[in-house]
């Protein structure tokens, strides 16, 4: 029997009664008190229950991983731009020789053009 998430609630109650019952009452009376499907029936919804918790749990872990890959993505994609961009300018004779001059001494006495 699958259990829907409307009756969820209702099923949870009714599990809540019958625990309270069994603390109160030996479990030779309980039997005789419950129908015999009864048992699987609460064995299933707990189940559920915590296959319920484990997809949540999974759900969180998984958007916390994508969410890290995609700003480590983005922040590789705006090096690579900002790769680009400096290749680029490099690569304009005109400015060549301005971009030169705003590198350090040691570097620009080496490629003077």
């Amino acid at each position: 029997m699958y259990t829907d998430l409307k009756t969820l609630p209702q099923e949870l109650e009714e599990l809540l009664v019958i625990s309270q019952l069994q603390q109160q009452q030996r479990p030779e009376q309980i039997q005789q008190q419950l129908p015999q499907q009864q048992q699987p029936q609460q064995q299933q919804l707990l189940l559920l229950l915590l296959l319920l918790l484990l997809r949540r749990r999974r759900r969180r872990r998984r958007r916390r991983r994508r969410r890290r890959r995609q700003l480590q993505l983005q922040q590789l994609l705006r090096r690579r731009r900002q790769l680009q961009q400096l290749q680029q300018l490099l690569r304009r004779p005109l400015l060549q020789p301005a971009l030169l001059r705003l590198l350090p001494n040691k570097v620009s006495s080496q490629g003077k053009v």
